[in-house]
């Protein structure tokens, strides 16, 4: 039961996935970062990253862009080891906190997450960092609380800077498209509700059947038994072929009735089994 249970539960989950569009679109903050970062260059394998802050949005983040295949990331802390000890896990290179202005002119991305009552980038660091890159662009997400960068870098030509405010813009729109969905999933689950319990009354009907037909057998094969001396050797056999004919005959309705019960009530089909069960003896 636990089983055919469980094999139900994926099936629900996987079909969820495939028939609607309830896991599409970023609900969290670190994966609707990516995902801004995904859409400005659409091949990630050849960018790089900078990762300012290694706490848990930065993990996150981290996780999601080497998710996307991203072509490297460095990650900078003021806790080098911590930095460190991400990148030992998830791969990249941990660099200087106060190297960021060099990296700035290195990288693709930025994202920034960490706790500062300061800018970390001010608006003239970008500015230098994009003379040094050629102005190729930079897109940097700031999903520090309060903001890591200066708002006055969005002005400057080829940066694309976003922070918690268009973020919380796009979660709030997935949110709305997932929950539009529900409808869609409840209709699923219900259609493999149905099924599982057509199944599990099959669990008790198959029983009966095949006890009934067992009953009828014996019965059969005893009274053939008894009779089968009275028949030449010849006609035994079309004894034992008739009998068995008549036998399914007798079993067809009864047994096609048992089946095609899906209409019925839980007690009603309950009430048939037990019925029958009680008529022929079938204990």
């Amino acid at each position: 039961f636990l089983h055919r249970l469980l094999q139900s539960t994926y099936h629900v989950g996987k079909r969820t996935r495939t028939e609607t569009t309830i896991t599409e679109g970023a609900v969290s903050v670190s994966y609707a970062a990516v995902e801004l970062a995904n859409k400005i260059f659409s091949d990630l394998s050849k960018r790089t990253a900078l990762l300012i802050g290694a706490g848990e949005t930065g993990e996150l983040t981290a996780k999601h862009l080497v998710g996307r295949g991203i072509g490297g990331i460095f990650v900078a802390n003021r806790t080098k080891a911590k930095a460190e000890e991400l990148v030992a896990a998830l791969g990249g290179k941990a660099v200087d906190f106060e190297s960021l202005q060099q990296m700035l002119a290195q990288v693709d991305i930025v994202v920034s997450s960490i706790t500062s009552e300061q800018y970390v980038i001010t608006k003239s660091d970008v500015q230098r960092a994009m003379k040094e890159r050629s102005h190729k662009p930079l897109f940097i997400i700031d999903i520090g609380v309060p903001r890591n960068i200066d708002p006055g870098a969005n002005n400057i030509d080829n940066v694309f800077l976003h922070d918690m405010d268009g973020i919380s813009v796009i979660i709030d729109r997935n949110v709305q498209k997932r929950k539009a969905e529900i409808p869609k999933v409840n209709e699923i689950v219900l259609e493999e509700l149905t099924e599982f319990h057509n199944w599990y009354n099959s669990l008790q009907v198959n029983p009966t059947i095949h006890d009934l037909r067992t009953h009828f057998e014996l019965v059969r094969l005893e009274e053939v038994e008894k009779n089968i001396n009275r028949f030449s050797a010849e006609d035994r056999e079309l004894l034992d072929l008739v009998t068995k004919r008549i036998v399914n005959k007798l079993l067809h309705l009864p047994t096609t009735n048992l089946k095609n019960g899906n209409e019925e009530s839980e007690e009603e089909k309950y009430k048939k089994l037990h019925i029958v069960r009680s008529l022929f003896g079938l204990h």
